[in-house]
């Protein structure tokens, strides 16, 4: 049996993309208390890329309305 690593705790404000059934989740803690948010995406390249804008650039959807 191979060794492995063992998992290092999350960073504060970490939110993680995971898949269930095929469409695209967010994991992420406050309080303690894990949470879990379905997006509605189903699970691609595109997608991804998606949801990880909107946490860098919160705010893009509402500039490219103006």
């Amino acid at each position: 049996m191979a060794k492995q690593s063992p998992k290092s705790k999350s960073s504060k404000g970490t939110v993680q993309v995971k898949t269930s059934n095929d469409r695209l989740q967010l994991v992420f803690r406050i309080a303690g208390k894990r949470y879990y948010l379905s997006t509605g995406f189903t699970d691609s390249v595109a997608n991804r890329i998606i949801i990880l804008a909107y946490f860098i650039f919160p705010h893009l959807p509402l500039l490219l309305m103006l």
